[in-house]
């Protein structure tokens, strides 16, 4: 009866008086199922009420009270109900500026004592949540593995289209967060400055990262994630053969050849002839910034002063005009006896392009050479 009238009031908009009496029926038998379902949907009620972020307070204390009811595993439909809430509160916490993410992390503790449909939409709804400001969350990797990419709806797999507009698939755009997320490190100081991989993650992530590649060829920059974690953790040995798909289809870009340089650290020459192709593809001067000074390096190694000073000075002009400072390399190379009599080029183009064919014969070294038998040789023409 209690139940029944917790109920009617409710629905009624009657908030406070539902309040109230779910109190009184839970103080009298706390263990009653279902005066805990009937308190449950009230809180539910008063979480809608509560989805924005000025209230995010009231809304935490109501997620609290839901939590403290101690509903049974079984009992999911409230908890499913709940994560619309839960995401629309959240995608407005990562709206603010800037983005408070002790709030973010209470939530998520909160959360994981929830019973949810597994998988269910509702369930990704709550992924998409979280993962919007994964970028600068340092937990981001406890959730996912708490929520689990097995939990993705088929759906879930194919893109998405908004507004006319397509979209990666989000089960793409959660391998690639967890792959940036274990590529950044965690932070072993206090600043964050110096940051360490985890190399067993990365280990235990890399067999699940390869089946997906392999069952969704069409997420292209999987593989790129593959190379890169693969040469993070020192495994070496598959890099090239991951990556060499990826590399095919996106050879016009440039970060594509500064990766296969990192392949080739071991190689000098095929390094020095990918970063000259990374070079002579048109890309934004400002993204060019780290790769010019790689070059530079290697110019100066190669004793081509001129080609040297023609980077470095070329770096200067995209810093000064961002307005970023001068890095301390950039001074001690200012300082060094070649860089004064050193002539400044127009370009490096030349040099660029006699050393592209070198680059671009390492995407065709998984194919095997046929091999041509001569059966018949005319001797009379």
């Amino acid at each position: 009866m209690s139940f029944k009238s917790i109920q009617e009031l409710r629905k009624s908009g009657k908030l406070e008086e539902a309040l109230q009496l779910s109190k009184e029926v839970l103080a009298s038998d706390s263990d009653n199922i279902w005066n805990k379902r009937g308190a449950a949907w009230v809180y539910y009620e008063y979480l809608k009420k509560y989805s924005e972020p000025k209230f995010y307070d009231d809304f935490k204390f109501t997620l609290d009270q839901l939590q403290k009811l101690g509903l049974p595993e079984d009992d999911k439909m409230v908890f499913d109900n709940s994560t619309w809430q839960i995401g629309k509160i959240l995608f407005g916490l990562q709206k603010e500026e800037p983005v408070n993410y002790t709030k973010i992390n209470e939530l998520f503790q909160i959360v994981q004592s929830f019973h949810f449909t597994k998988p269910s939409e509702s369930y990704t709804f709550l992924y998409k949540a979280f993962h919007k400001g994964y970028n600068n969350w340092s937990n981001y990797l406890s959730f996912a593995d708490w929520w689990s990419f097995e939990n993705f709806l088929p759906e879930n797999y194919l893109e998405e289209e908004y507004n006319g507009r397509k979209s990666m698939a989000i089960v793409e755009q959660a391998y690639i967060a967890y792959s940036k997320k274990l590529l950044e490190g965690d932070a072993v100081d206090s600043y964050g400055q110096q940051r360490e991989l985890d190399n067993n993650k990365i280990n235990e992530f890399l067999p699940t990262l390869s089946v997906i590649i392999d069952q969704h060829p069409e997420y292209k920059f999987l593989s790129y994630f593959k190379a890169k974690l693969l040469l993070s953790s020192g495994n070496d040995e598959n890099v090239l053969s991951a990556f060499l798909p990826f590399a095919k289809q996106k050879r016009n870009d440039y970060w594509v050849w500064q990766l296969m340089a990192e392949i080739f650290k071991n190689d000098k020459e095929i390094q020095f002839a990918c970063y000259c192709k990374a070079l002579s593809l048109k890309t934004r001067e400002d993204f060019l910034v780290k790769l010019r000074l790689a070059m530079a390096g290697v110019f100066i190694e190669k004793k081509m002063y001129d080609e040297a000073k023609t980077e470095i000075e070329s770096v200067i002009q995209t810093r000064e005009k961002e307005g970023w400072k001068i890095t301390n390399q950039i001074a001690q190379w200012q300082n060094m006896p070649w860089y004064e009599p050193a002539t400044i080029k127009r370009d490096n183009k030349e040099v660029y392009n006699s050393h592209l064919k070198k680059a671009e014969e390492i995407l065709f070294r998984d194919i095997e050479e046929e091999v041509i038998v001569v059966e018949f040789v005319n001797n009379n023409h």
